[in-house]
């Protein structure tokens, strides 16, 4: 029961993110690095240790353009982020299980390592994927990117264009549409299905309401700082909200896995929240990358909480 939440233009930002991913804890996988989708090494090695301290990725040569967690057994992404300002966001449906050859996470992989022309929009790449009319297990797809026919400058600022790519359910038919005006202001998307209630979700629409109040704020300060150091202070005082509401839940305990859709943060029986991240893009494409361990497994096999000085962190110029 994953959750995403994203926002355009707001705060001074031309793009702001923050999203859980819920997941067995014994799942294999990478921490957030850079990386060009490579075939990763064998899966039955040691892989997706969390950090034990807070570590500073560098920004590593061209080749390396993507910057993600990966999923060690299908290789894919949930969320990653392009040096040339891609980003795509991947969450499951929920549903029965059923086996497909097909892989959802192949998409965001395929759309952040797809090279950009002159001509092709973020409408162009979702359309591009619906006619492929290929069947997958159900998903939502979130896919953002800049209008490839403009270049940002001092006079016209970074500006992301957005499109939610989904099936609806599993083996169903893919379709594409953009986000509303309402959306771009702050969207919310779980394991639902879009049109068919995914979006009155308690978690989502607790989760909207939360950020929604988060970005209020930051443009209320934003409007009173002055100095640059304000700003970096006021930027990780934005961050920390952010995380802040992703460890959201009821009062209530969750005892249905259908009861999940209840709560933004999953508290972890083997199953549960295990990453949080947030991402912020200021107008010029300077971009901060963040990634906590919440939920992990101990030495003993039993769920532990992650430590929040144990980070990802990742400050760089996207490439616009």
């Amino acid at each position: 029961m994953c959750i995403a939440l994203a926002a355009f233009d707001r705060a001074g930002y031309a793009l702001i993110v923050c999203t859980n991913r819920d997941e067995f804890l014994d799942r294999p996988t990478l921490d957030a690095h850079w990386h060009a989708f490579e075939p990763l090494r064998n899966s039955a090695d040691p892989v997706g240790a969390p950090s034990d301290g807070s570590e500073s990725l560098s920004v590593p040569p061209s080749e390396a353009s993507i910057l993600s967690g990966r999923d060690a057994a299908a290789g894919g992404t949930w969320f990653g982020v392009s040096r040339n300002a891609k980003v795509a966001l991947l969450t499951n449906i929920t549903e029965p299980f059923q086996q497909f050859a097909t892989s959802r996470g192949a998409l965001a992989s395929e759309f952040l390592l797809a090279p950009r022309t002159p001509a092709m929009t973020v409408a162009d790449e979702a359309a591009a994927i619906v006619a492929e009319n290929e069947r997958f297990a159900g998903f939502n797809l979130l896919l953002f990117d800049r209008p490839s026919s403009s270049r940002p400058s001092l006079t016209h600022p970074l500006v992301f264009e957005a499109m939610l790519v989904t099936n609806g359910g599993a083996g169903s038919q893919l379709s594409a549409r953009a986000l509303t005006p309402e959306e771009r202001r702050a969207v919310g998307v779980s394991n639902g299905i879009d049109d068919h209630g995914g979006a009155q979700w308690p978690k989502v629409c607790k989760g909207v309401e939360l950020f929604t109040a988060a970005l209020e704020f930051a443009e209320a300060r934003t409007q009173s700082l002055g100095s640059s150091n304000e700003m970096l202070d006021d930027e990780e005082s934005l961050v920390e909200r952010l995380f802040d509401l992703l460890l959201w839940h009821p009062d209530e305990d969750i005892h249905e896995h259908a009861h999940l859709r209840e709560t933004i943060h999953v508290l972890s029986h083997l199953y549960g929240t295990r990453l949080s991240t947030v991402f912020l893009v200021r107008r010029d494409g300077r971009a901060l990358f963040c990634e906590r361990d919440i939920w992990k497994l101990g030495a003993d096999g039993r769920p532990e909480r992650g430590d929040p000085a144990a980070q990802r962190v990742c400050r760089f110029q996207m490439d616009i």
